[in-house]
């Protein structure tokens, strides 16, 4: 539910999308975290690019780098959280720091005071029961 949320909030669950940032596609990955996150890997057998190549316009693609990008913002964020320095709901500040980077949470102990980064926090934990199959 999360990650629909998320791709809802991102483009729409539109492919094709670049921001003013160069982000692209469903999940808006900036060239530098697709390369880490989602480049080579085709992680759904769907040839879109090259043969092999994963690509942010595949929503298979997409999802399973968004996946692998929120966990290693949790793995990264996780330390912080368990002494203290870091505080608030785990996964409020995973998508704070999928959104504004997990350096920010980390400085600001907690959800940045960027007015972008709040909002985008709540409307997706508020659009996440839209997507959750379980209620």
């Amino acid at each position: 539910a999360i990650l629909a949320a998320q791709l809802k909030q991102e483009a729409g669950f539109t492919p094709g999308l670049t921001s003013p940032a160069g982000a692209e596609g469903y999940a808006q990955f900036l060239p530098g975290t697709w390369a880490s996150y989602g480049f080579p890997v085709d992680d759904n057998g769907v040839v879109t690019g090259a043969a092999g190549e994963g690509d942010p316009n595949d929503i298979g693609d997409a999802v399973m780098a968004q996946g692998r990008y929120n966990c290693s913002v949790a793995d990264t964020l996780r330390p912080g959280i368990e002494s203290g320095a870091i505080t608030g709901d785990p996964v409020e500040l995973m998508l704070a720091g999928y959104n504004a980077g997990p350096g920010a949470v980390q400085q600001f102990g907690g959800v940045p005071p960027y007015s972008e980064t709040q909002n985008y926090v709540t409307t997706i934990t508020a659009t996440a029961s839209d997507y959750d199959l379980a209620r």
